[in-house]
């Protein structure tokens, strides 16, 4: 009970006093994570055609810190040591990397395909998992990663597009997708170390400061300080965009801390199986809320996926 008042620090209020109890909170924070990680995605993209993606990632994360710093009176500090300190930063400069190129991504293609393909990421979560975690899943769940794979391939490949003069941009968005995969994929592993060390919400934090300090060290070039400049202008001028803007904040923030949370108290392969749920609810508000269409294939596809993700976690 003190690791789950050290990592889970509203445990009272849910009365846990048993591993089952535990579990179910644990994959309660997961699939929190994966709802608002979604709609957080389908917003960004929206962002995208009101400012460049570099000024949307920094104004973004500006508002994560403002609304996860009040958290941190609720939290222990405590100081790591001189590896974990290197982990810590290492989660925030593969998170800056991969979030920037993911904006990229979605830029190019369509948000709920992906959405899907980066959400694959689970797989190498899982395979780091198993080997330096010593997390240990059965053959059925081995199977759903054949199913999930699968389900991407059929999701991403059109034969009828091979003709098709879009053909270069939906390769240079599949490769960029599956770059931001691999980064995940490491990234989610990362964070247990940083929550063994120093606990849920401080993971957050440090994981929010560390892709604002490398995504803001881009300023640096010339073009990129002008255009922030007359993006934060933009901003600032239009209240409607501000507040969408500090929303998608708070989502990250919300997204970070839930998962955190969740691998706190159940195993990582758990967690972030559970969380790429999130291509299903990507798709569906992506539908709902900017009208994006999806071919019956792609439906198909997202739906062998999710079954997949859902086998993997039983």
């Amino acid at each position: 009970m003190e690791r789950i008042r050290k990592y889970c620090p509203y445990q009272s209020i849910f009365k846990l006093n048993n591993y089952q109890n535990l579990m179910l909170l644990g994959i309660l924070y997961a699939i929190l994570s994966a709802v608002v990680f979604a709609i957080s995605n389908v917003i960004m993209k929206h962002m995208t055609f009101k400012i460049n993606k570099l000024s949307l990632m920094i104004i973004r994360s500006m508002f994560t810190l403002i609304t996860i710093i009040p958290l941190l009176f609720f939290a222990d500090f405590i100081l790591p040591s001189f590896k974990e300190s290197i982990i810590i930063v290492a989660i925030g400069l593969i998170g800056a990397v991969a979030y920037y190129y993911f904006i990229k991504a979605i830029e190019l293609s369509n948000v709920s395909v992906i959405s899907t393909i980066t959400r694959t990421s689970t797989i190498i979560t899982i395979l780091l998992s198993i080997f330096f975690l010593d997390e240990k899943l059965n053959i059925l769940q081995y199977i759903a990663i054949l199913c999930v794979l699968f389900g991407i391939i059929f999701l991403t490949i059109d034969i009828r597009k091979l003709k098709s003069e879009q053909l270069l941009q939906e390769k240079k968005a599949l490769f960029i997708s599956l770059f931001v995969t691999f980064l995940w994929g490491i990234m989610y592993f990362l964070m247990k170390y940083s929550v063994n060390a120093v606990g849920s919400i401080y993971t957050a934090f440090y994981l929010e400061f560390f892709v604002f300090f490398f995504i803001a060290l881009l300023l640096f070039k010339k073009n990129n300080l002008i255009l922030f400049k007359q993006s934060l202008v933009t901003v600032l001028n239009q209240k409607k965009l501000l507040i969408i803007i500090f929303f998608i904040g708070l989502l990250t923030t919300l997204g970070s801390l839930f998962y955190s949370f969740a691998i706190s108290l159940i195993y990582v392969s758990i967690a972030i199986t559970l969380i790429n749920m999130a291509p299903l609810v990507t798709a569906i508000v992506a539908r709902i809320f900017i009208n994006e269409r999806l071919s019956t294939k792609q439906v198909i596809g997202i739906i062998i996926t999710i079954v997949g993700v859902i086998i993997i976690s039983l």
